[in-house]
């Protein structure tokens, strides 16, 4: 990976603007690029040419010396090593030119570059799509993927929360084995460790419907930024 030509924490930053509270103190701190605000208010990455890359001569391997240990001798290059301080932001390179693009672009290209894993992996034109989100989405948020989604030459169909998206594959895949609409529901667990948060659900299974018993999310990242929330919901 290229640290320098890489933009991370996409999805936590998509739709949002730079004055939340949540982040400025749990989601800036983190980040190792420069970001400042797009013309409508949310968070966008700038990118500059990268800095010549400079060859490191090589250095021959020492040996320990005379009367020294091979113990010993390691001891003291552990002494005489100290870590420097890490930047605090790497400027990424786009084509050679300095270029600012909104969360919104980035999540374009990305999905323009799954539209033609996915077109070249069938051989057909991929158009219309579902799309799963983080429960924590806001409506902000979730309208900034649909406007990527648009860039990127896809129709979103829905946007789906990713505990629902779990649930959906596993009763398509354990149909056959659910219990009858009669009988007592299937109750299945749901662990879902993320980017943006960590998501627990507990959902009944019958061979008709899925029902969302329980959920509960907690936001993994930064001091004080853990945040329960509990829903119910059916599927």
């Amino acid at each position: 990976m290229n640290l320098r030509n890489t933009v991370t924490d996409l999805r936590s930053l998509l739709g949002r603007s730079l004055d939340e509270d949540d982040v400025k103190q749990n989601e800036l701190p983190h980040l190792l690029y420069q970001v400042e605000a797009a013309e409508d208010g949310t968070i966008a990455a700038r990118v500059r040419p990268a800095p010549p890359r400079r060859r490191r001569a090589r250095r021959r391997a020492k040996v320990p010396a005379a009367g020294l240990t091979l113990d010993s001798w390691e001891r003291r290059r552990v002494h005489r090593w100290t870590p420097s301080p890490p930047p605090s932001f790497l400027q990424v390179n786009y084509q050679g030119e300095e270029r600012v693009f909104s969360m919104t672009q980035l999540a374009a290209m990305f999905l323009t570059d799954l539209k033609q894993i996915a077109e070249a992996g069938i051989g057909a034109p991929v158009t219309d799509v579902v799309i799963s989100v983080p429960p924590i989405y806001t409506d902000r948020q979730r309208h900034a993927l649909i406007n990527a989604a648009q860039i990127a030459g896809l129709n979103p169909v829905r946007l789906i929360n990713e505990s629902a998206a779990a649930a959906l594959l596993y009763g398509i895949t354990r149909g056959r084995e659910l219990p009858e609409p009669d009988k007592d529901p299937r109750h299945v667990v749901f662990l879902d460790m993320g980017n943006s948060c960590t998501t627990v659900s507990v959902v009944a299974f019958t061979q008709e419907k899925a029902v969302v018993r329980a959920r509960q999310i907690l936001r993994r990242r930064g001091p004080g930024a853990a945040r329960c929330s509990r829903a119910t919901a059916s599927a």
